[in-house]
């Protein structure tokens, strides 16, 4: 006979489940919706592509909380002028509502097609809103857009280096590329370099086109490629390529060749290869090479070459040939240059000369690019109106050769460049009192430091606002530092005026030059009222530097991250508080920011529950690590002043070097480290100061020691260990015994130092342990020190002795080898269970996961056993899994799915045995002492042909009162429903 169960349908469950989002902005009742702007975006990464049945739209506007997303097809109707639409797809999912800059409330959609339509190409789709009344609106900007069956994607970029040496036998490559199907991982790319002419640019949706065509040789492949996602989607691949010089030589040019799954990739044709458009150059480092020249603060520099496929300008790659011109003032008498290229390893052995006459270079300095090549800046001092033939020399051989030119146009005064990208891009009001800056690049035939320069703003009515001009020369760069007396705010004209006449700037538009352009420029200062709002996130030294407006150092922001690339447009937001630098920047700490995990958001910021205006996406990406530099003295002894250096730059550029802290700053700077290093007089211990710095800046302080010594004391006779066991001449200690460390010697009233060291050979403590006499006569005089070899000595690998007398005399150092073992030992436990209240009592939850974990001695056996009571047995043990974490030794986990007969859990015992000694074991045990919740399973229900399905198995207990419910779905007979009260009578219906 089949169990009668009465069932009954609970929505307020069902609508439990859905996913909360934040609350959409507040619209003010009966405000009028207004479309601004709509377009399809890659949320996932990917454009939307015919053949695809679902994908993402942003609307932007006011008052679009209650309208729907839809897109529709649309026919012209001549009788009515307007369109009549036809839906073909639907809103499926709705993200969290934003703000943009302007306060526009912006909602993100997931549209499914209609019908298991899918969209087709070429085909025209409206985009819409509509309200409840089945009323349409239209965007102001952007109302249709059409998809293609490979949407196209830019080609590889960010690509580094630029520029090897021909001996290079392995290069680190960077790069980014879009196009590629999203979640792949480093194994599903395929990333190499291969030799071409150049890159052509093709047509349609490929737009590399490697010339020669067919098949190019490689010249190497990317060794573990470390692939992760940043911003639209596109990957950015790192990695070591070795290469083979059997398949290139100096003078060619390597090109990035990238192979993966493609966003929109067929059955028949799922990969696609897309290939840099700029190379890497290959430099001759058989003889002394120039591989890029520059004068920084000639007239603009525009080139197209056909063989480097890419554009040249006085910002880019500069390649040192003889097709450049640079055009200098006719009055200027300093140009500033950079110079890189192979054989520059003294910057000291430059010269020039300008027809053959010799001029002279100043500020001369060097920096070591890698890959063989390094590069040199510097100012060269010229002849008054000077031009022709400038010669670069390097030992007192020809390096480099170019034109140098004067521009003789019929206005000659002006600068090399214009930056107020800032104030283009619209800018905050400006208050009286208020500044903003003017980059001009460098002047050209300018009297700087006689108040030469003038600089109004012009408002719509004509009206002409004089600002306090303070003109700064740095490192030959201009710039103007504008005060306003009164408040700018509105459209102005900007107007910047040299000697009372309008200020000429260099420009350049597709490989033209026009030299000068007058300077008068259009700008708009936004009346925000104070209003906060984000801009732009940055990513600096580790910290997520949230850039924006209107900042309040008394208000709690809290950034909030949503990942992108996802599925679902309600993923789990990360949120972290901020920390107040400026009106203008709030700071994600690095500490917070480490925990953030890699890949792509949007980040918006809110004051509690209250949006705050303005969103942007950011890539968290691993931050570049600097390549530290090492420097070590070698040996710990000397007995001469001259001593033997050794060491690397890494990531850094230039040294300084000193015995004491305080004399860095009076050290020359040097850009290579010397051999050998001469000693202050005196005996003693003697410590060098390196200071390496980046050409960003970036400083880091290294030191080592070593001990100048009047080695004329007769030697130690013996050195050991007593207490410990000595097998192939190495000391077994155990970390938790007391040892003698103790030698002899012929004399008495000495002292020994000890010096303990690492396998890595660091010192282990900061001040020697002393040794000092215990007993002895005749000749034979013993000096001891107890010694445990635990904390800072429990590393230690090697025991070094020296031995002094009150004078200053010692012997050279002995030493001995140690291996230091340790007893088995857990020094911390923990274990975590799911746990449910039910009148205020702790249960653990039926069949749910138990977490344990053990700190102690790396690397030995773990063991945790759960121990139980069931119905019938009073203790029940049961071993979990565990392991040991391999990035951290010593941190062991383990977990277990909570047995179905388990009542309580009783206690977990954590176990270590050493894998070698098996008799070195530790066991602790934790008391829990918690009950389980109980199961009940439903069998043989009259569901086989699904009347039951989507309705609710309820349970409910009276004394004490609880209640729990199971959904039934596909036809199910019979049903398991947890957490239940044990021991207590429930009634099902």
């Amino acid at each position: 006979m089949k169990r009668f169960v009465c069932w009954f349908l609970c929505l307020s469950v069902l609508f439990s489940l859905l996913p909360v989002i934040p609350a959409a902005p507040v619209i003010a009742q009966g405000e009028v919706p207004n479309l601004v702007y709509a377009g399809y975006i890659d949320w996932e990464g990917v454009n939307p592509a015919a053949g695809d049945d679902t994908f993402y739209m942003e609307y932007y506007g006011t008052g679009l909380s209650e309208l729907t997303a839809v897109i529709c097809l649309a026919t012209y109707n001549p009788y009515t002028y307007s369109y009549d639409y036809t839906p073909v797809a639907s809103q499926v999912d709705k993200g969290i509502p934003l703000k943009d800059n302007d306060g526009k409330d912006r909602y993100l959609f997931k549209m499914g097609m209609d019908g298991g339509k899918v969209l087709e190409e070429g085909v025209p789709y409206h985009i819409l809103m509509r309200d409840i009344e089945g009323k349409y609106y239209t965007p102001s900007i952007s109302t249709y857009f059409t998809v293609e069956a490979q949407p196209y994607y830019p080609s590889v970029f960010g690509f580094q280096p630029v520029e090897i040496a021909s001996n290079t036998q392995s290069v680190f490559l960077s790069l980014q590329t879009f196009g590629f199907a999203k979640d792949l991982t480093a194994q599903d790319f395929t990333v190499e370099l291969v030799v071409a002419e150049r890159m052509n640019w093709g047509s349609g949706n490929e737009q590399e086109v490697p010339v020669p065509a067919g098949v190019l040789p490689v010249a190497g492949t990317m060794q573990d490629i470390v692939a992760y996602k940043i911003e639209n989607g596109a990957y950015q691949l790192e990695g070591d390529v070795v290469l083979n010089p059997l398949n290139y030589s100096a003078g060619q040019s390597l090109f990035a060749r990238v192979t993966g799954k493609s966003a929109h990739g067929t059955e028949q044709q799922p990969n696609r290869t897309k290939y840099s458009m700029s190379p890497i150059f290959v430099i001759d480092h058989t003889k002394p090479t120039p591989s890029q020249f520059i004068i920084l603060n000639s007239l603009p520099i525009v080139t197209f070459d056909p063989e480097q496929g890419h554009h040249h300008d006085t910002t880019g790659y500069m390649k040192a040939d003889s097709k450049h011109n640079f055009a200098i003032g006719t009055g200027d008498t300093m140009i500033y240059f950079e110079l890189t290229g192979t054989g520059l390893s003294d910057p000291g052995k430059l010269s020039a000369n300008l027809n053959g006459a010799s001029v002279t270079l100043q500020q001369i300095s060097g920096e070591d690019q890698g890959n063989g090549l390094k590069s040199v800046h510097g100012s060269i001092l010229l002849p008054v109106n000077e031009e022709g033939t400038l010669s670069i020399l390097y030992d007192g051989m020809l390096y480099h050769q170019t034109t140098l030119s004067r521009y003789k146009g019929t206005n000659e005064n002006g600068t090399t460049d214009l930056d107020l990208i800032d104030l283009y891009m619209g800018a905050p009001e400006i208050p009286a009192g208020g500044s903003f800056q003017i980059y001009l690049g460098y002047p050209m035939n300018l009297t700087l430091g006689e108040n030469m320069f003038s600089v109004s703003m012009t408002d719509l009515n004509k009206r002409v606002i004089p600002l306090q001009v303070t003109e700064t020369l740095e490192q030959g760069l201009l710039t103007l530092t504008c005060v306003t007396p009164e408040l700018l705010s509105g459209q102005y004209s900007l107007n910047v005026f040299y000697d009372q006449q309008p200020l000429q700037a260099c420009s350049s538009f597709m490989g033209i030059v026009d030299f000068y352009v007058h300077l008068e420029s259009t700008l708009i200062f936004k009346n925000t009222d104070n209003q906060t709002s984000l801009s732009y996130i940055s990513q600096i030294h580790g910290n997520i530097q949230i850039n924006g407006m209107s900042f309040d150092s008394n208000v709690q922001y809290t950034a909030r991250f949503i990942p992108r690339g996802t599925s679902s447009l309600n993923p789990t937001v990360i949120s972290f508080p901020t920390t107040f630098q400026s009106d203008s920047l709030l700071v994600v700490e690095k500490a917070l920011a480490d925990t953030l995990p890699l890949g792509w958001y949007t980040v918006y910021l809110t004051i509690g529950d209250t949006l705050v205006n303005g969103f942007a996406d950011t890539a968290i990406i691993p931050q570049m690590q600097l390549v530290m530099p090492t420097v070590t003295i070698e040996g710990d002894y000397t007995d001469k002043r001259d001593i033997t250096l050794k060491g690397t730059f890494g990531s850094y550029q230039k040294v300084k070097i000193a015995e004491s802290l305080a004399d860095l700053s009076f050290s020359p700077w040097l850009t290579s480290i010397p051999e050998t290093y001469m000693l202050s007089e005196g005996y003693g211990e003697k410590t060098l100061y390196f200071l390496f710095e980046t050409s960003e800046g970036d400083q880091v302080t290294l030191s080592d020691s070593i001990t100048y010594i009047n080695a004329t004391l007769d030697p130690v006779q013996f050195f050991g260990i007593a207490g410990a066991n000595l097998a192939a001449d190495i000391y077994i200690v155990n970390k938790a015994l007391t040892y003698s460390l103790y030698f002899t010697h012929t004399q008495p009233d000495l002292t020994g130092k000890v010096v303990f060291y690492s396998e890595s050979n660091d010192v282990l403590n900061e001040q020697p342990l002393l040794l000092y006499r215990t007993s002895g006569k005749n000749g034979i005089y013993h000096y001891s020190k107890s010694v445990m070899f635990k904390d800072d000595f429990e590393n230690a690998k090697t025991v070094s002795l020296v031995v002094e007398n009150s004078k200053g005399a010692s012997t050279y150092p002995v030493q001995l080898k140690v291996s230091v073992t340790e007893e088995a030992t857990v020094t911390r436990n923990s274990s975590s269970f799911d746990i449910s209240y039910l009148n205020n009592i702790r249960f653990i939850t039926s069949g749910s996961i138990a977490n344990f974990y053990m700190y102690g001695t790396p690397g030995y056996l773990p063991e945790v056993l759960i121990k139980y009571k069931t119905e019938l047995l009073p203790e029940v043990s049961v071993s979990c899994m565990v392991a040991e974490n391999e990035n951290s030794p010593g941190s062991y986990k383990g977990s277990i799915t909570i047995p179905e007969d388990a009542m309580e859990i009783l206690s977990i015992q954590y176990k270590l045995t050493d894998p070698g000694t098996p008799e070195n074991t530790t066991l602790v045990e934790e008391s829990i002492q918690l009950p389980v919740m109980a199961m009940a399973r439903f069998v043989e229900l009259d569901n086989e042909n699904g009347a039951y399905n989507n309705m609710f198995l309820s349970v409910i207990s009276e004394d004490p009162y609880d209640t729990n419910y199971q959904h039934i779905t596909e036809n199910a007979t019979s049903i398991t429903m947890g957490n239940l009260i044990p021991g207590i009578p429930y009634k099902y219906q």
